[in-house]
């Protein structure tokens, strides 16, 4: 009680004399309007806090088969790089045994 006393708004309604029952009842009432019209809100906006919901889970979906296709193209691009390494060795050991030939061509045609 000492605590409500000492509340700004008390101490005002005190020195003007204003009925503290009846004051009481306006703040309940006005609470009670408040909690109504939030509650007539919330009821209006579930729909869309519902479509909202199945939006986002929708795009976790999307979201989780375009990380399923993107490791799935590592993958393959891994593996192209791979089969390029195994062409390009491939293609210094053509490129060697090419001019080993042609040195030996030359020296027995000399």
């Amino acid at each position: 009680i000492r605590e409500n006393l000492e509340d700004e708004l008390v101490q005002e309604a005190l020195k003007t004399g204003v009925d503290l029952r009846h004051y009481s009842q306006e703040i309940e009432k006005e609470l009670a309007a408040v909690e109504a019209a939030s509650i007539t809100d919330y009821i209006g906006e579930s729909r869309k806090i519902a479509q909202l919901h199945q939006e986002m889970k929708q795009c976790d979906a999307i979201l989780a088969q375009m990380e399923k296709m993107l490791g799935t193209f590592q993958q393959d691009l891994g593996s192209i790089s791979t089969d390029i390494q195994g062409l390009q060795e491939k293609s210094l050991e053509m490129s060697v045994k090419l001019g080993n030939r042609k040195e030996r061509k030359s020296k027995l045609s000399s």
